[in-house]
């Protein structure tokens, strides 16, 4: 007998371990059915930062995101160093 569960505003659903790793094809039986069954096993990319960054292209690239101001602590404080007229150790990214 299938375990019956109520998903919540976000239907969210909750599926068995095993399934993780999985591929899922998702097929709607009818109005209130849907069927969940595993696929193919994924496969899992792994990029070293070399590769990655070696396929940036002008192309790729976008331009700065306005987000707003600063609403939490990812605003670094200043360099003692640089306020003090020394050279900073703070990578500089360029534009």
């Amino acid at each position: 007998m299938a375990v019956v569960r109520r998903s919540d505003a976000k239907a969210r659903v909750i599926l068995p371990a095993d399934f993780a790793s999985q591929l899922l094809i998702i097929e709607r039986v009818n109005e209130g059915e849907l069927r969940i069954r595993k696929g193919r096993a994924a496969r899992q990319r792994r990029y070293t930062l070399r590769q990655l960054v070696e396929a940036i292209t002008p192309e790729n690239r976008h331009g700065e995101v306005r987000t707003g101001p600063a609403v939490g602590k990812e605003v670094l404080p200043p360099d003692p160093e640089e306020a003090q007229g020394g050279k900073s150790n703070r990578r500089r990214l360029r534009p």
